[in-house]
């Protein structure tokens, strides 16, 4: 199949048709971090990145027979976790162009499929991109194939999608706990943690779950930690015991993937553990993206 990857990001998508054993004749993919782009070439060398998706009407593709686009656009204009102005921030307007690169495309080639993702979000801003994408989305949470609990809303036309059977996966390196913001601890509930900042002394609380599943994974690192041995008794100072940050291989064993995909021959990272933090927070759980993938029929 030849592939159309719209905010390509790490090769999520190449990783997906490859462990869902689709042939991959040509992937053509657009992204402009330029880490990702590295990640996503090392593991796919015949990759052709198209750059931005603002010049689409540049590229130099055959529309035609382009089989499969998928497409993660931004979710900072929608997500609960930021401002929520949605197609009035910029980044929110990049789900419009995502639409006029899924007409154009559609136009060369009417059986053409596609899958788009996005975070939850309010009923207002869902509803309308259903209206542009013209299909209803499907939410699946991916704590069902993996130990991580990420609720994403997938629009696409690949027939018969359903929720994939629950694997009961967790986590078993440790507890993991939730950093949050609070001006008064819970009861029984939150694990008190000081910090410096520049307004002083603040306070934030440690959440452990008990589930063994973790929080969903973003781009801030610290939100989620493992805590090794949690005394029985609540609350208590974060001092007073230690915790740690998630390792790469944890954050791909949460987010289902290979983390032999950001190491060289060596087993040296490729690109700075940083970087590598972003990508699989801003990245897709890929064994949801293969679960979707399974509906596909085609022509080897």
């Amino acid at each position: 199949m030849n592939v159309l990857s719209l905010f390509d990001g790490m090769g999520g998508a190449y990783q997906a048709m490859v462990r869902a054993k689709i042939l991959v004749d040509n992937y053509y993919f657009s992204e402009v971090d330029k880490n990702c782009v590295k990640v996503s070439l090392y593991n796919n060398p015949d990759g052709v990145n198209l750059g931005d998706i603002k010049d689409y009407k540049e590229w130099g593709v055959d529309w035609g027979k382009i089989d499969i686009l998928f497409g993660g656009f931004p979710c900072q204009a929608y997500s609960f976790g930021g401002k929520q102005k949605a197609f009035d921030d910029p980044r929110g307007q990049l789900a419009i162009i995502t639409c006029e690169i899924l007409e154009h495309a559609k136009k060369q080639n009417p059986n053409l499929y596609f899958l788009l993702e996005n975070v939850k979000m309010k009923k207002v801003y869902s509803d309308k991109l259903n209206e542009i994408f013209g299909v209803k989305f499907i939410s699946i949470n991916s704590n069902l194939v993996s130990a991580q609990n990420r609720t994403r809303y997938y629009w696409t036309n690949i027939p018969n999608v359903v929720q994939p059977e629950d694997r009961g996966i967790t986590f078993s390196n440790g507890i993991i706990a939730a950093i949050r913001g609070r001006v008064k601890n819970e009861e029984g509930k939150g694990i008190e943690k000081e910090f410096k900042s520049l307004k002083g002394i603040c306070k934030q609380y440690l959440e452990p779950r008990r589930d063994g599943k973790s929080n969903a994974l973003n781009t801030i690192m610290k939100t989620n930690v493992v805590i090794e041995e949690l005394p029985e008794t609540l609350p208590i100072l974060a001092k007073d015991f230690s915790y740690r940050h998630l390792t790469i291989d944890e954050l791909c064993f949460l987010q289902t993937l290979d983390p032999n995909m950001f190491k060289d021959e060596r087993g040296e990272l490729i690109v700075s553990k940083t970087a590598i933090q972003k990508m699989i927070g801003n990245g897709w759980t890929i064994d949801v993206i293969v679960e979707i993938l399974k509906n596909i029929t085609y022509e080897k």
